[in-house]
């Protein structure tokens, strides 16, 4: 036999193969859709249905679940403080610069690290954790974010 005739054959089987499993799974579905669902003949029976399913249980302990019947006792307040607003908590809030995290190179090897900040619309390159510009400095280096100090205050920025 040659190559051509073994090639015509095989793909002859192989095309019927692929039609005998489309015709398969068409007549069980079909086949599904005309039976009746055993599940509903089981659960449907009497013996099932009339069965209680609560049990009353002599608990040594008093059942959490009946503690929101209680109505609880309340204690009358008899001075109310009032926190008034002042003007030095304005004056305490900082104003932060307008900080963007560009961008963080990270050298394991070494353990040393370049990371590129846009502070007011001026690119600062930061080297070490001392470093300081303007009073901002770098306080930690993340994967995804650092860490920057500003008059006291500490705020973490995401790389953008």
């Amino acid at each position: 036999m040659s190559q051509r005739a073994k090639f015509k054959y095989m793909l002859i089987f192989f095309s019927l193969l692929i039609w005998a499993i489309i015709f398969y799974k068409i007549n069980t579905v079909i086949s599904k859709k005309n039976k009746p669902n055993n599940y509903e003949k089981i659960y449907n029976t009497p013996s099932i249905r009339n069965i209680i399913d609560t049990i009353k249980l002599s608990l040594n302990y008093p059942d959490p679940f009946l503690v929101a019947t209680v109505t609880p006792e309340y204690k009358s307040v008899k001075k109310a403080i009032v926190f008034q607003k002042t003007s030095q908590a304005k004056n305490l809030k900082t104003e932060w610069p307008r900080i963007e995290c560009l961008s963080i190179i990270i050298n394991r090897s070494k353990n040393n690290y370049i990371v590129n900040v846009k502070i007011d619309n001026n690119h600062i390159t930061f080297y070490e954790k001392s470093d300081i510009y303007n009073g901002v400095s770098l306080k930690e280096v993340y994967q995804d974010s650092i860490l920057i100090s500003f008059n006291n205050e500490t705020k973490s920025i995401k790389i953008k």
